[in-house]
C-alpha cells in the first residue's frame, strides 16, 4: 500500500528491499517496519514520520529524556495530512489520514507493569508496553502501542482498541482500564522519562505475536472493551476545538488545561474536587458554551453522567452569578447571520480570582459532608 501525502517531514529509515511498506514484508515480525509519527512537543505544529521496528521504538522510549514533563516528545501510530487547526496544530481528528496501530493508556495506578505484561503476552499480539512519564512503582501508569499489519482507515481504530481493552479487562477482572483519551482518534502520547526528578521506574518491553487487525478471534471482546457513550471527553474536546475555530470563539485556557481540571476534580475527593470543577464550569460558561456542551464534558467525571442534576445546578448557579444566560442559536457566530458580520464572544476571566457558587449538598458520603 502506498503512503498518502503527508504534511510531516518524511525521515524514513532505509529498509532492505521488500520491507519498505508497513506490514508487507516476509521478514520475521520483529523486523517489520511500522509507520510512526513523532511530534517534538504537544503543540502539534511539527512532526516527522519514521519507519521503525518495535525494538527500535523501544530504544527511543528508553533513551529519551527531558528535564520537564511537558518537554517530552510524543508518538502516534497514525499518518497525518496538512490541515491545521486555528492554533496551527496538525494533530486533530479531521487530519488523520490512516492509522498504523492503536494506543491504550492506563492511568488507574492499580495494575502493575508486570501484571499488564503477563496478560498482554498471553494475548499473543505484537505490542510495545512502556511506562508513562508519571509512572511510579507504587502508582503504576503505562501504555500499550499495538501496530496493525498495514495502514488502515481511521474508522476501524475504535473497534481494534476495544478488542485490546476488552481482553485486558476480562483477564485482569477490572471494570475500567483504558483511559478515556485512548479512544480519541488523534491522541498522541508522551514517551521517555523526566531527568529532573527522582530516579524513574522506567520500563519498556516488546511482545511478539500477531498483528491486532489479523486476530478475528478477538472480536468477542469488542463489547466489553468499547468506550462508554458518557466517557467521551477526548473526542468532545477535539470537537469543541473545531467548533470554536469555525465560530470564532475565544478559547483562553487551552483545551488540555480544561480537561486537566476535570481530571483533577475526579482525583481529589472531599473538598479538593470543588474548585477545579467549579473553575471548569465557570470558564466554559464565560466562553459561551451551551449547557449541553458543558454537561457532555463533565459527564465522565460526574457520578450521574451527562444528566447529573448537580452539574446542571452548578451551571445554573454560575449563569445567575455572572449574568451569562445560555447562548441560543441566534448567539452563534457564523454565516447564518443576515449581515454576514461575525460576533465574537468574549470569555469572562475567571481563572485569577474565582468565587465559586455554593455547592449542592448530597454529592459526597455523609462522613465527608460532615467534615466539609
Amino acid at each position: 500500500m502506498s503512503q498518502p501525502v503527508n504534511a510531516c517531514k518524511l525521515n524514513q529509515r532505509s529498509c532492505p528491499k521488500g520491507q519498505e511498506k508497513h506490514g508487507q514484508s516476509s521478514a520475521p515480525e520483529a523486523e517489520t517496519k511500522i509507520n510512526v509519527t513523532f511530534f517534538p512537543d504537544k503543540s502539534g505544529a511539527k512532526c516527522t514520520t519514521e519507519n521503525v521496528t518495535l525494538g527500535e521504538l523501544r530504544e527511543y522510549v528508553l533513551n529519551t529524556s527531558r528535564r520537564k514533563k511537558d518537554a517530552l516528545p510524543l508518538l502516534k501510530l497514525a499518518m497525518f495530512g496538512a490541515k491545521r487547526t486555528a492554533q496551527g496544530s496538525l494533530r486533530h481528528n479531521a487530519n488523520v489520514l490512516q492509522i498504523t496501530g492503536v494506543e491504550l493508556d492506563y492511568d488507574g495506578e492499580q495494575i502493575g507493569f508486570a501484571a499488564a505484561l503477563e496478560v498482554l503476552t498471553s494475548m499473543g499480539v505484537s505490542a510495545l508496553l512502556y511506562t508513562s512519564r508519571s509512572h511510579r512503582e507504587a502508582a503504576p501508569r503505562w501504555r500499550i502501542v499495538a501496530p496493525t499489519s498495514q495502514p488502515c482507515p481511521p474508522d476501524v481504530r475504535a473497534k481494534l482498541l476495544a478488542r485490546l481493552n476488552g481482553f485486558l479487562k476480562a483477564e485482569l477482572g477490572v471494570a475500567e482500564l483504558a483511559a478515556v483519551e485512548s479512544f480519541t482518534l488523534s491522541q498522541a502520547y508522551f514517551y521517555g522519562w523526566v531527568s529532573d526528578g527522582p530516579k524513574p521506574d522506567h520500563r519498556a518491553e516488546v511482545i511478539h505475536g500477531d498483528f491486532i487487525d489479523q486476530r478475528a478471534d478477538l472480536i468477542r471482546f469488542e463489547a466489553i472493551g468499547a468506550k462508554s457513550a458518557e466517557r467521551s471527553i477526548g473526542e468532545y474536546g477535539d470537537y469543541f476545538a473545531e467548533y470554536a475555530e469555525q465560530h470564532g470563539l475565544k478559547l483562553g485556557k487551552t483545551e488540555e488545561e480544561l480537561v486537566a481540571l476535570l481530571k483533577q476534580s475526579r482525583a481529589t475527593p472531599g473538598k479538593g474536587w470543588r474548585e477545579p470543577m467549579l473553575k471548569f464550569v465557570g470558564s466554559t460558561v464565560g466562553k459561551g458554551w451551551t449547557d449541553l456542551q458543558i454537561k457532555l464534558a463533565c459527564g465522565p467525571y460526574s457520578d450521574g453522567g451527562v444528566d447529573d442534576p448537580d452539574v446542571q445546578k452548578l451551571i445554573d448557579d454560575t449563569r445567575r452569578k455572572f449574568g451569562k444566560p445560555e447562548p441560543t442559536e441566534a448567539d452563534d457566530v457564523g454565516p447564518h447571520q443576515a449581515t454576514g458580520e461575525n460576533k465574537h464572544i468574549d470569555p469572562v476571566d475567571l481563572w485569577g480570582k474565582f468565587v465559586p457558587p455554593s455547592l449542592p449538598r448530597g454529592l459526597l458520603p455523609d462522613v465527608i459532608e460532615r467534615e466539609a
